[in-house]
C-alpha cells in the first residue's frame, strides 16, 4: 500500500502530461490520502514550495508543488493504475521522498493560498509528523 512520503508518476488527466505525485498525508481508514504534484516552475507559478534538482531523483530542473491541484486520492485506485502497466501513458511508482522534502511540501500546503479549503482541512485533521514515517 502506498504510504506517507511515497511518490508516483501519472498524468493529471487521462490525456495529460505525467507529473510526479507525492503522498503527503497518512492514508485514512478508507485508504485515502492527500497527494500533490510537482510541475515545472514558470514565472507565473505559485512559489510556496520550490524544488531544485537533487531534491528528489526525478526532479531535473526548478520545479514547484502545484497546490491548487492537491487532491484527496483513493490510494487503492492509484495502486490499481500503477499495477495495470498502462501503454498509453506512464504510470509508475518512484522513489519515496526524503523526510526533509516531505516536511517542506507539507508546510507549503499549510501556507498555500491556492489549495482548496476541503483539501487543507482534510490534511490538517489527519496530519502526522513525517519523522514517524517508516522507510522500507
Amino acid at each position: 500500500m502506498l504510504k506517507l512520503g511515497d511518490t508516483f508518476l501519472m498524468p493529471e488527466t487521462q490525456h495529460g502530461t505525467e507529473h510526479l505525485y507525492i503522498v503527503i498525508s497518512d492514508p485514512d481508514p478508507e485508504g485515502k490520502a492527500v497527494c500533490v504534484n510537482v510541475t515545472t516552475a514558470y514565472a507565473f507559478s505559485e512559489k510556496t514550495c520550490v524544488l531544485q534538482k537533487g531534491d528528489h531523483p526525478f526532479i531535473e530542473h526548478e520545479s514547484v508543488i502545484r497546490y491548487q491541484y492537491a487532491k484527496i486520492l483513493d490510494l487503492s485506485l492509484v495502486e490499481k493504475a500503477l499495477s495495470a502497466k498502462q501503454s498509453k501513458f506512464v504510470c509508475e511508482q518512484r522513489q519515496p521522498c526524503s523526510n526533509e522534502l516531505l516536511c517542506r511540501v507539507q508546510e507549503g500546503l499549510e501556507r498555500s493560498k491556492m489549495v482548496t479549503r476541503s483539501v487543507k482541512e482534510y490534511f490538517l485533521n489527519g496530519k502526522k509528523n513525517p519523522d514517524d514515517k517508516k522507510k522500507s
